[in-house]
């Protein structure tokens, strides 16, 4: 059932990061403790009720300090964004977007940005705006949120097209070898 896979799936993450805490001296990725964090942080937000949902802030703020201490600038957008998500469910309005901007933030620092987080940003900032009747930030947010969507949409586009030409091209190349064959065979039989 669902609930089962709830339930191990919280279980495996605080192995992991009991695992890594009782072996950190021995452990070569340090910033793997954040991905376990943010990912336990996002379960108890996602599939757990609200009075369990504290435990998550917990973790959100360990995957936050150990991105941080690593430069993982995703996970710490991450551990940011799930923090927002807290504090949009339970109405603290101003939290959710200090911690909206703070992985905004963190995200324009990081070189290999994930447009799939900037778009969930873009879109919560331009929502919680929109809540307060602040339309002009609520629009700069949504252009924002557009023109990282329309990337991402042409940058797809353009990996399509290029994958279908290589393959044009491919098909082209086999065709023109199977007539040099056939013109080959034709002049061996004329001798």
């Amino acid at each position: 059932t669902e609930l089962s896979l709830r339930n191990k799936a919280e279980h495996y993450y605080q192995q992991a990061i009991k695992t890594y805490q009782n072996n950190k001296d021995k452990m070569a990725i340090p910033s793997d403790l954040s991905f376990a964090a943010v990912n336990l942080a996002n379960l108890y937000l996602q599939y757990y009720p609200q009075n369990d949902q504290q435990k998550g802030l917990g973790y959100a703020d360990l995957a936050l300090e150990v991105a941080t201490e690593t430069r993982q600038m995703s996970q710490v957008a991450a551990a940011y964004g799930i923090k927002a998500d807290y504090s949009i469910k339970t109405n603290k309005n101003e939290d959710a977007e200090k911690y909206l901007l703070a992985a905004l933030a963190a995200l324009i620092n990081n070189p290999m940005e994930d447009k799939g987080v900037s778009l969930s940003l873009f879109a919560k900032l331009s929502e919680l705006y929109e809540n307060e009747n602040n339309y002009e930030k609520a629009l700069h947010y949504y252009k924002q949120y557009v023109k990282v969507f329309e990337e991402v949409y042409n940058a797809r586009k353009l990996e399509q097209a290029q994958r279908l030409e290589a393959q044009f091209e491919k098909e082209r190349q086999k065709q023109a070898l199977i007539h040099m064959q056939l013109e080959a065979e034709k002049r061996e039989q004329t001798i």
